[in-house]
């Protein structure tokens, strides 16, 4: 993460860690981010390293969509916005919805217990 935020010029103004699983929203690390997202209007980007990183729950989803701000997929290679062409905006839901159907496939999975 750092080296693409030095390569694309991009100053850090506060790095967040979210190590818990989260089936349900709540994550601790999760809620500080957009407590600080919220209280700082000049903070108008966010550097996450992978769709499934960010999106855990369809409430996380909503909650982030919420914000108007950049994502940077930083392993996917992708930038949204809510000024994305169509085509990426119709690929970030799908990407949301993926990771939404793997949650419930891998819940599923745990409750028959593979």
């Amino acid at each position: 993460m750092k080296d693409y935020a030095d390569a694309n010029d991009i100053q850090v103004a506060r790095e967040f860690v979210d190590v818990e699983t989260a089936k349900k929203s709540g994550r601790t690390s999760f809620n500080e981010m957009l407590q600080y997202i919220r209280r700082h209007p000049t903070v108008r980007m966010l550097l996450v390293e992978k769709t499934d990183r960010l999106y855990r729950n369809l409430k996380d989803w909503v909650t982030v969509d919420d914000l108007d701000i950049e994502i940077h997929f930083v392993k996917e290679g992708v930038v949204l916005s809510q000024d994305s062409r169509s085509s990426d905006q119709h690929s970030r839901q799908r990407k949301r919805l993926s990771v939404h159907r793997h949650d419930d496939v891998r819940s599923s999975w745990l409750r028959d217990g593979r």
